[in-house]
């Protein structure tokens, strides 16, 4: 009766001592910040741009958190784990910024989208993490489909660094938020100018 009993006051003291599991999520910026940027932006009539393909490294696609290690190599968090799926919450941050930078252009993730030709927005992360320093690489390339093809013009590949106050989870996913708002915005700047140049080209 001892050892059974000597078992469960290690496992119990073991449980004690473990430590207890986070999670996080992954926001779009505040308002002021959309909204400094949106100033004199006005709703397009153009065919809807629908996030359908946001491709993640297996490294990266799972629930516990991944940050870079002193010497690069990748190290998987035992306590800090994202709230949901980070592939579809990379989805819902990018299309909630698009929403906001393309007025009237963007259908978030869920959304019924009106019969018609669309555009897809297909992104695949090649790096997104933070390191010791607190600095978080956000690795990406994207381009727009229309009927399956690649719009010419509409493509992209950009490599974004973040300073957080810190390394740890409440300082690098604040700073992962906002690697994601400079992407949309890149994005959002590139749909503005391809749309400038059309208007122009039709006078």
């Amino acid at each position: 009766m001892a050892r059974p009993l000597a078992l469960l006051l290690v496992l119990l003291l073991a449980a004690c001592g473990s430590p207890q599991t986070q999670y996080f999520s992954l926001q779009p910026v505040s308002p002021g910040d959309a909204a400094a940027v949106l100033a004199g932006a006005a709703p397009a009539k153009v065919a809807p741009i629908v996030i359908r393909h946001v491709i993640l490294p297996a490294t990266l696609d799972r629930l516990s958190m991944v940050s870079v290690g002193s010497q690069g190599e990748l190290v998987i968090s035992d306590r800090n784990r994202w709230a949901a799926p980070l592939d579809g919450m990379v989805q819902s941050t990018l299309a909630a910024e698009l929403a906001t930078l393309l007025p009237g252009e963007v259908v978030m993730p869920g959304d019924p989208v009106a019969a018609g030709q669309t555009r897809v927005l297909a992104v695949t992360i090649r790096s997104f993490a933070g390191d010791p320093g607190g600095r978080v690489t956000l690795a990406a390339d994207w381009f727009l489909l229309r009927d399956g093809k690649p719009i010419p013009g509409l493509a992209g590949s950009k490599t974004i660094f973040i300073r957080a106050r810190s390394g740890s989870a409440d300082a690098v996913v604040p700073a992962m938020s906002h690697a994601l708002f400079l992407l949309s915005q890149d994005i959002a700047e590139r749909v503005r100018n391809a749309a400038h140049a059309r208007t122009i080209m039709r006078r």
